[in-house]
């Protein structure tokens, strides 16, 4: 993980709740994202798996609407 993902990871888990990480939808994530520069589809499907993998949360929604857009 990089430095910048895990800044991003650290501020979504601070200010969300797992309810609230699970039930966000792109527009959401992409604005959170781009705070800290990250505005490729791809760099926020690495965060979404970052999420799962290391904390079991599934971003399903997000990865629907990204996988609808490509």
């Amino acid at each position: 993980m990089t430095s910048i993902q895990k800044k991003i990871v650290n501020y979504l888990l601070d200010n969300n709740t797992k309810e609230e990480l699970v039930n966000m939808d792109y527009r959401d994530m992409y604005d959170i994202c781009k705070l800290y520069g990250v505005v490729y589809v791809s760099q926020i499907w690495d965060l979404t798996d970052i999420l799962f993998n290391e904390y079991r949360i599934r971003m399903e929604q997000v990865q629907q609407e990204i996988y609808n857009i490509e």
